[in-house]
């Protein structure tokens, strides 16, 4: 159980005393930083805030883009101020509409003395960041006067010295431009994404809330009959919509949270604690997937909170997956489905991804795993063992597996299958970009590893013996760059194929006679793309043909699509949500 605690949180301090005043302390391994000549670029970035001082601090974050990264945000102008009376503080959004961030800003109720909302993201022109997109809250002392960026880096301890010792700097940081660094860049869409002349069906997605909003994610909707279910992250939980058919638009019903004790499900201290504020401040629940269950409830994948006590002043958190599952008529809590107590006894051996679980009947469900090793934190240790090292030949001797049966039952680990395709060996980057992805029509299953476009098909009782394998699209070879060993190790290296897996199946149906397809395209190598670029295939099951692929072109040129699904009806109908004057709608899609 210690090998699973990714969070030390101590009661009194969180760090010992006699800490370096040095900066990189208190922060993450990854940085940004100014580049060089772009001074006179920082200045009239900034010379829009009338600061009653050429000093001031600036927050920039990408809001709503993960709520546990966000935990700093509340108390940092506060926590400044104790350290500087008058620092001031810019809450600097990036990433977002200024519209989306105002709202997000405004329901947290984020403390600045100024915001700015960059929604063209004109913070790269002067900063280089290392991974290539902001993870978590940067923080930077910036001289706008002479526009030099003083200090920059990604803390994660918020403590009295660290706010001591930024208050202190005054010798500016030097500049450097990081390869990763890809400053957003684009590539271009697919050669064979074909358009088709489509059939629109549109309903607005109606709700009195005035802050509410969405944006572009990556975890798909769930629409069946008159219910849709998304995993929207400016709601604190999955937000549930249902067709009115007075108004002829979806009305939002409520927002589906964790409720009464599955809130406090792995908070493992007794229960007069459970309400003090240093418990409180880890109850964070992190959305994973919705999904329709086969018995026909609803299930709500979270990251539960685990909380436990490490000794008389430390507690220790990390989060422990479920799904939850409401009525689908009353939407009332029914028990949920919970993974064993000891399910991660092998965390030195696999890592399991939650983002999304594929229950394929009353008494299973599939996750996807990965072995311990790069992109992994700590995999140093593992560099040049070929049972762990994607970057040494004999790694892919053995036919490693990328998913996990589960019993859904018990939450305990059954059989581990499907070897990694082929793509993997052929690239060196192992389970690094590697997805997963299942379905079921009660019989036989579907399963992919997302990027290869293979997708294998077996027996509902023997899921690692395939019947067949089906090709849903063919990697473009010339998108495939050299492999650079110099590289190894490293964002680069992986950011280098970002263009030729820029297909990622994100999620599929099976019919009697049919395989039914949802792809993502990729094309930036930035993740917190404002617009999603999605493509539809039909595979017929007999005889492998591809009948229909074609982009899932927006029915507006001034509407912005946001994410898109395949339903759970039996025809599934492809739709997507999008915004467009301020308004939300659902869309539903056919080729005519």
């Amino acid at each position: 159980m210690m090998n699973r605690l990714l969070t030390l949180i101590a009661v009194l301090a969180l760090l010992p005393l006699g800490l370096s005043a040095q900066m990189d302390k208190y922060c993450s391994d990854y940085s940004f930083a100014q580049r060089e000549g772009t001074e006179d670029v920082a200045c009239e970035y900034f010379s829009h805030i009338a600061t009653r001082s050429d000093t001031i601090y600036v927050l920039l974050y990408t809001p709503a883009w993960s709520p546990r990264l966000e935990t700093p945000l509340p108390s940092f102008r506060s926590q400044l101020r104790r350290a500087d009376p008058d620092a001031e503080l810019v809450l600097l959004s990036v990433g977002r509409t200024a519209d989306v961030a105002k709202k997000h800003n405004k329901r947290m109720g984020y403390a600045a003395d100024y915001y700015m909302y960059d929604d063209v993201d004109a913070y790269r022109s002067f900063l280089s960041i290392e991974t290539g997109y902001p993870i978590g809250s940067l923080v930077m002392k910036v001289d706008k006067a002479s526009g030099r960026v003083l200090w920059s880096g990604c803390p994660i301890y918020f403590i009295p010295e660290f706010f001591a010792d930024l208050v202190n700097v005054s010798d500016p940081q030097p500049f450097m431009s990081y390869a990763s660094d890809l400053t957003g860049g684009e590539f271009p869409l697919p050669a064979d994404l074909r358009d088709a002349d489509l059939s629109y069906l549109a309903y607005e997605l109606h709700t009195d809330d005035s802050l509410f909003a969405m944006i572009h994610t990556e975890r798909l909707p769930v629409l069946r009959g008159g219910m849709l279910v998304h995993a929207d992250e400016f709601c604190p939980g999955f937000s549930c919509f249902r067709y009115d058919s007075v108004y002829g638009r979806f009305e939002f019903v409520k927002s589906l949270e964790p409720v009464g004790d599955e809130r406090y499900a792995y908070v493992r201290l007794p229960e007069d604690e459970w309400q003090k504020p240093y418990v409180r401040n880890l109850l964070l629940y992190p959305k994973l997937s919705p999904m329709f269950l086969p018995d026909g409830n609803l299930g709500l994948g979270y990251d539960l909170p685990e909380v436990i006590r490490i000794d008389s002043t430390n507690i220790g958190q990390s989060n422990f997956p479920a799904i939850l599952v409401r009525d689908a008529r009353t939407l009332e809590p029914l028990p949920m489905i919970r993974l064993s107590d000891d399910f991660f006894d092998d965390l030195n051996d696999y890592l399991y991804k939650f983002y999304n679980i594929d229950v394929i009947d009353d008494e299973r469900m599939i996750l996807g795993l990965s072995v311990m090793g790069y992109p992994i934190d700590g995999y140093e240790e593992f560099t040049g063992d070929p049972a762990r090292d994607p970057f040494v030949d004999a790694f892919y001797d053995d036919g490693k597996p990328y998913l996990q049966l589960v019993d859904k039952r018990t939450g305990e680990k059954l059989e581990r299958f499907a070897p990694l395709p082929d793509v993997c060996h052929e690239t060196m980057t192992g389970y690094a970009l590697l997805g997963h992805c299942a379905a079921s029509d009660g019989r036989q299953v579907a399963y992919t590893d997302c990027i290869s476009g293979e997708i294998r098909l077996a027996d509902n009782d023997r899921l690692w013996d395939v019947c067949r394998t089906y090709k849903a699209f063919d990697l473009d070879s010339s998108r495939l760059p050299e492999i650079d060993e110099s590289k190894y190790y490293t964002h680069d290296y992986m950011t280098a194929y970002t263009s030729y897996f820029c297909r990622t199946i994100k999620g599929m149906k099976l019919t009697g006679d049919k395989i039914h397809v949802l792809l993502s395209v990729a094309y930036s190598y930035d993740r917190t793309l404002k617009e999603s670029v999605y493509e539809y295939r039909r595979i017929d099951r007999a005889t492998g043909e591809v009948e229909a692929a074609y982009r899932l072109a927006k029915q507006y040129d001034d509407e912005t699509l946001l994410v898109a699904g395949l339903s759970d009806d039996v025809e599934p109908r492809l739709f997507y949500l999008s915004e467009r004057g301020g308004r939300y709608y659902v869309t539903m899609v056919a080729e005519e």
